[in-house]
């Protein structure tokens, strides 16, 4: 049950994601950004803006990051950020964009330090994911 539960969020972040690239592709920013909220709605049930609003402890509160469940949801709400940052970046909307990779680095942060063997994110990749953002942000 658990797996089903896990395999269809990522089913439904690949289709997002798959959207959010082909709009970007057309250069239909605005209808990549509604993807991406969308997408962050039937993933997590908040709104990116939402997301942003909310402090990492209540985020991890209201996601049980205590749960594998929960880690992954805030794994693929961090990943929805990091895609809307490059919608922002190539909009040039630079502020914008540095909210969204400081969030989602925020996230990501917090999920390393509760990331077990069960989760099928190895901690190398988050630290991967982790300098990639920072990078972004410092330059």
């Amino acid at each position: 049950m658990r797996n089903d539960y896990i395999m269809k969020m990522i089913e439904q972040f690949a289709r997002v994601l798959s959207k959010v690239i082909f709009y970007k592709e057309l250069k239909s920013y605005s209808l990549a950004q509604d993807e991406l909220n969308d997408g962050s709605k039937m993933l997590s049930g908040f709104s990116l803006e939402q997301i942003k609003k909310l402090s990492v402890k209540d985020l991890s509160l209201v996601f049980s990051i205590s749960t594998i469940e929960g880690r992954a949801k805030l794994f693929y709400t961090s990943k929805l950020l990091q895609e809307e940052a490059e919608v922002f970046e190539i909009e040039k909307k630079h502020e914008a964009s540095s909210l969204s990779y400081v969030k989602s680095l925020e996230i990501l942060e917090e999920l390393r330090k509760h990331l077990t063997s069960n989760d099928g994110i190895k901690k190398n990749h988050l630290d991967f994911e982790i300098r990639n953002i920072r990078e972004k942000i410092i330059n």
